[in-house]
């Protein structure tokens, strides 16, 4: 899956892997900021020291001191997996989509190898796109990413939740 034509208006699943199937948090800590870039990678004001700009404050609060949110894109739905990640994205300024992926992968990248002290890129190539073209597709888009992923994080995953 590539990244299909897009426009104003249209829904999106994107994804991105980690390179060679490796993981792309390592624990609660990256996890939790992982939720918090969402937020902050998606707008066009760029605080390269938004982690320190933002430090004392709500998780998902920001300094007075910014300007007026202008988000990229709108988040419908997400979630994190160890080795990857999907989201519901919908496209709100054009190439909005594009250039939260790209805050995004950076910030991840840069953080990850900083922490870690490694080098290269921590996903494998770019995002995947699939255009939502339908109503049935998102319908069954929804649950997939936001619900049938989770129970994959169950010990012994899907199946077992599902027993349970």
């Amino acid at each position: 899956m590539r990244v299909q034509p897009f426009g104003v208006g249209s829904f999106v699943h994107a994804m991105k892997r980690g390179a060679r199937g490796l993981p792309i948090t390592r624990d609660d800590t990256d996890r939790w900021r992982f939720a918090r870039l969402l937020y902050f990678a998606n707008e066009e004001y760029r605080d390269e020291y938004w982690e320190r700009s933002t430090a004392s404050l709500n998780m998902f609060e920001r300094p007075a001191s910014w300007p007026e949110r202008q988000p990229f894109t709108r988040i419908l739905g997400w979630v994190l997996m160890p080795n990857h990640f999907h989201l519901i994205l919908e496209e709100i300024h054009e190439g909005g989509i594009a250039k939260f992926m790209q805050c995004l992968s950076g910030s991840m990248s840069a953080h990850f190898n900083s922490k870690y002290k490694e080098k290269g890129s921590l996903f494998q190539g770019g995002y995947k796109g699939r255009t939502v073209h339908d109503d049935i597709y998102l319908r069954q888009l929804v649950p997939y990413v936001m619900v049938k992923n989770v129970f994959e994080l169950y010990p012994g995953g899907y199946l077992r939740a599902l027993e349970n």
